[in-house]
């Protein structure tokens, strides 16, 4: 715990059956007292309202309702504040400490993280409402840039012209989840593609075929971007 009482050199330790009582020093004007017993831990102030209190169940409660902003602090081995809850604010990280936020299932696999270093929220590949990878591909089928797709060429490359695959790395099978592509990305500077197509591959589930065509509906080499849901 690292409330005032608990930080402070207690002057005055009793102890009776289970309860024990810590009484912080002169000087000690935020928290002067911790109690703890078989059913609650608290601190108090001077006029005996609790600060913090651990519930036996389980529940921990900051601040005297209505009156203090009760903070919650997670300090690093260092002695810096790597995560604060701060009224309705959360903040996670610190300084040399990168704040990461990860939800589970019931079963403890990793639905949601937030990475704190990039700012990259990434789900599961059964779920929902967040982009899983995309591709950013130049005309000779070499990678512009990308996330979550794989830069090995047997995997990502121009077959022939106007024929391309792009492998991803996110799952081993990305069948299930919709994707889009089109011609072109932020860096084309040569003639784009007048049609463009893309399917999975049926040998291949974590690749996608793409075909690009001329006005005539001849095949052609062009750049184009992938997104995949």
């Amino acid at each position: 715990m690292r409330g005032e009482a608990a930080r402070r050199k207690a002057t005055l330790f009793a102890a009776i059956g289970a309860l024990l009582t810590f009484i912080a020093g002169a000087g000690a004007a935020n928290a002067q007292a911790v109690i703890l017993d078989t059913s609650d831990v608290l601190v108090e102030n001077s006029s005996g309202e609790n600060l913090v209190t651990l519930g036996s169940g389980g529940d921990l409660d900051l601040g005297i309702a209505m009156a203090t902003n009760g903070d919650l602090r997670i300090f690093s081995n260092a002695g810096d504040v790597v995560a604060l809850l701060d009224r309705a604010d959360l903040t996670v990280g610190g300084i040399n400490e990168d704040g990461d936020i990860f939800v589970t299932d019931d079963a403890g696999v990793t639905t949601i993280q937030l990475d704190g270093d990039t700012g990259t929220i990434t789900n599961g590949p059964e779920g929902n409402g967040l982009v899983k990878a995309w591709a950013r591909i130049n005309a000779d089928g070499t990678i512009a840039s990308c996330w979550n797709c794989s830069p090995q060429p047997t995997l990502t490359n121009r077959i022939s012209t106007g024929s391309y695959e792009v492998g991803f790395t996110f799952a081993a099978d990305i069948t299930s989840r919709p994707f889009v592509c089109s011609p072109g990305h932020g860096d084309s500077v040569a003639a784009l593609a007048h049609g463009i197509y893309c399917t999975d591959r049926f040998d291949n589930k974590s690749q996608i075929f793409v075909h690009t065509e001329d006005a005539t509906g001849a095949e052609t080499g062009s750049d184009f971007t992938i997104v995949i849901y």
